[in-house]
């Protein structure tokens, strides 16, 4: 039920208004059909009620790279669209809109591709806007209840993982790991095969060893952050280096330099008794 002060922020003001003229059916020609709205008819609806509303496709950090969606442990994604209005008093409002990627079939994907990725997007606006004004909630009535069923968890090719071998988690975090930047060339080429092989002959003991293995790879492959280098850089000048060297060191430290590389400079200073201890 929803009370005087939801009713007043505009929660289902648009509950009673005809949506049927507005409704469209897909389907992929088989068994699977659905009644949908536009989504750029819902949007209109709301901007008539909140001039102001506006929509953003949030976005996740994986790794240093943005990704527009919630990665799950199979390889599929979820989309997540937070919507802005304003009422007319002056006080601003969030809503925040969660949708699973489908196909035409209205199965999840794994590995979904950018236009897979906006359809759900707009399914997600579409039905945000609907959640928020009641304008054609009756579509997305029993929704859970038709879409609930227990699906095994599959790898990224749709094959089932075997006992003692990679599980799902662990193949969707290596090959996250194998699309860092900063994953060294070898271990990408490692990750690549055993993906390309189904993962067979690997046992889940030996993915999680593989995967600290590839992680500390990356963090060496990484550049030094603005603080550790000045930590180095204080470190050198403080040093008992003569000034050429101190000079050699401070220069060679403004080139654009890993976590490994730093690890052996400083730990061959550590050696030499130049520096008192690793920074």
């Amino acid at each position: 039920m929803v009370n005087k002060e939801e009713n007043e922020l505009g929660v289902y003001k648009l509950r009673n208004l005809d949506h049927k003229p507005y409704v469209e059916t897909i389907g992929n020609g088989g068994s699977y059909s659905a009644d949908y709205i536009s989504w750029s008819v819902m949007w209109d609806k709301l901007k008539d009620m909140y001039p102001t509303s506006k929509h953003e496709w949030v976005s996740y950090m994986y790794g240093d790279k943005p990704y527009f969606g919630i990665m799950q442990p199979d390889g599929s994604a979820t989309v997540h669209c937070k919507i802005t209005y304003e009422t007319e008093d002056g006080n601003t409002f969030e809503h925040h809109e969660y949708l699973a990627v489908r196909d035409n079939r209205n199965q999840s994907v794994t590995n979904p591709n950018s236009a897979e990725m906006e359809n759900a997007y707009r399914r997600a606006l579409a039905k945000g806007v609907s959640t928020l004004t009641g304008f054609g909630i009756e579509l997305w009535m029993n929704e859970d209840i038709r879409q609930l069923r227990e699906r095994p968890q599959t790898y990224h090719n749709g094959t089932a993982p075997t006992p003692g071998g990679v599980t799902v988690d662990q193949g969707v975090k290596l090959d996250a790991l194998r699309r860092d930047n900063d994953c060294p060339p070898e271990d990408k080429e490692r990750i690549t095969k055993m993906r390309e092989a189904n993962w067979e002959g690997v046992t889940e003991e030996m993915a999680t060893v593989i995967m600290a293995d590839v992680k500390m790879g990356i963090k060496n492959n990484k550049r030094i952050t603005p603080t550790r280098k000045k930590k180095i850089t204080d470190a050198i000048q403080q040093s008992n280096l003569s000034d050429t060297m101190k000079s050699a060191g401070l220069k060679w430290m403004d080139e654009k330099r890993s976590n490994l590389e730093c690890d052996t400079f400083v730990n061959k200073m550590v050696k030499e008794g130049t520096i008192a201890n690793a920074v």
